[in-house]
C-alpha cells in the first residue's frame, strides 16, 4: 500500500462570507498543487488529502440561514443551494485529490453539522457531529449525529469526527470487532480476537483519524496533548485542521497538526502568501505510511489489552 499525503491548511475564515473563503481556497488549493510545492514535498494528488477547518466557508455559526442543501446519492446539487458542497466536488475532481471540510445543511428539515469526505475517484463519505459545543448554543442549533463515519479509501481504514469531539476519547476510540449488549441486562458479550491479525484486520478498526475544527487561540493549549493522545491510545495517525485569524469576533491561530501512531507530530510546514489575507496562511504536511504502522501495530500490540465496551446510542457506517 502507498503512502498518503495529509495536507491540513489552517484557513482564515471571513465570517458568514462564502464568497470570499471559496474564493480564498481556491487560490490556497493552486498553489498546493503547482508544480513547484508538488515537486518539493513529493505531493501525489492521487494519495492526497486536503483537510479544511470546521464550517470552512462560513465560520463556526448559528445561522441557519448559512445552511446548504445537503449531498445525497440521487440528487444533483445547484451551486446557488450549496455553494460550499460543490466547490468540495469541484477541488476533488480538478485536481484527483481527496478533501475533507464540514459544512452546516439542512437535512430532512433537521440542520447538521456535517463533515464530507469527497473522494477525486468520485462518491463519498459524510459524518455528523456527535458533540455539540453546548457553550456556544450549537447543542441548541444542530442535531447531534449518532453514526461513527468509518471507510476505506486508498486501502487506507479512515474516521472522521469534527472538533469538540476531539475531546472525548471514547467517540474515537476502536472498538472489538463483534461487540454486542442485552437490550435488558445491558451485559456485554464480546468475541474479541486474541491474536495480533485478528486486530489488524478488525473492520472497527482505523488507520487514520481526520478533525476539522474551530478551536479558538485561548483554548489552543490543549490541542497538542488531545492530538496526542487520541494517536497515542488508537495506535493511528491523527490529522486536524484548524482555522486561523478572526471570525465571528473569535480569535483563532495557526494550530493545526498531524501526529503520528507515537504521537510524534510533523514538522513539515509552509506558509502561502495569498493576495486576500495579511499574513501567510499555514499548511502542515503529514505522511501516512501504512506499512510502518502495521509493523508497530504488531511488534507493540497495545490494543490486544484494551477493555471493551458498548454505546447503546451508535451506529456504524460500514
Amino acid at each position: 500500500m502507498e503512502e498518503i499525503k495529509v495536507i491540513t491548511v489552517s484557513l482564515p475564515i471571513a465570517w458568514e462570507n462564502k464568497a470570499a473563503n471559496l474564493k480564498l481556497c481556491d487560490h490556497i488549493i493552486c498553489k498546493i498543487f503547482s508544480p513547484e510545492i508538488m515537486d518539493k514535498y513529493e505531493i501525489v494528488p492521487g494519495n492526497t488529502i486536503i483537510l479544511l477547518p470546521e464550517m470552512f466557508s462560513c465560520g463556526f455559526t448559528m445561522n441557519h440561514a448559512m445552511a446548504e442543501v445537503c449531498l445525497k446519492d440521487d440528487e444533483s446539487l445547484l451551486p446557488d443551494k450549496s455553494p460550499s458542497i460543490c466547490r468540495l466536488l469541484n477541488i476533488a475532481q480538478s485536481y484527483g485529490c481527496a478533501i475533507m471540510a464540514s459544512v452546516p445543511v439542512i437535512d430532512g428539515g433537521e440542520y447538521y453539522n456535517r463533515a464530507y469526505f469527497i473522494k477525486p475517484e468520485g462518491g463519498y463519505e459524510q459524518y455528523d457531529k456527535h458533540h455539540l459545543f453546548r457553550m456556544s448554543e450549537e447543542i441548541n442549533t444542530y442535531k447531534p449525529g449518532q453514526k461513527r463515519s468509518l471507510f476505506k479509501w486508498n486501502g487506507l481504514r479512515i474516521s472522521m469526527n469534527i472538533c469538540y469531539d476531539l475531546r472525548f476519547p471514547v467517540w474515537s476510540r476502536i472498538q472489538s470487532p463483534t461487540l454486542t449488549a442485552d437490550s435488558a441486562t445491558c451485559n456485554i458479550n464480546t468475541t474479541l480476537g486474541n491474536k495480533i491479525e485478528d486486530r489488524n484486520n478488525n473492520q472497527y478498526n482505523y488507520d487514520l483519524l481526520l478533525n476539522c475544527a474551530n478551536f479558538p487561540k485561548s483554548r489552543t493549549n490543549v490541542l497538542e496533548p488531545l492530538v496526542r493522545a487520541r494517536a497515542i491510545e488508537n495506535l493511528a495517525y491523527v490529522a486536524f485542521a484548524n482555522c486561523s485569524g478572526n471570525s465571528g469576533g473569535i480569535e483563532y491561530c495557526n494550530s493545526s497538526l498531524f501526529s503520528d501512531y507515537k504521537g510524534t507530530l510533523s514538522n513539515c510546514q509552509l506558509f502561502v502568501d495569498t493576495p486576500y489575507t495579511e499574513t501567510p496562511v499555514q499548511i502542515i504536511i503529514g505522511k501516512v505510511e501504512p506499512q510502518r504502522l502495521r509493523m508497530f501495530r504488531e511488534k507493540f500490540p497495545a490494543y490486544l489489552d484494551s477493555d471493551s465496551y458498548y454505546l447503546p446510542n451508535m451506529q456504524y457506517s460500514l
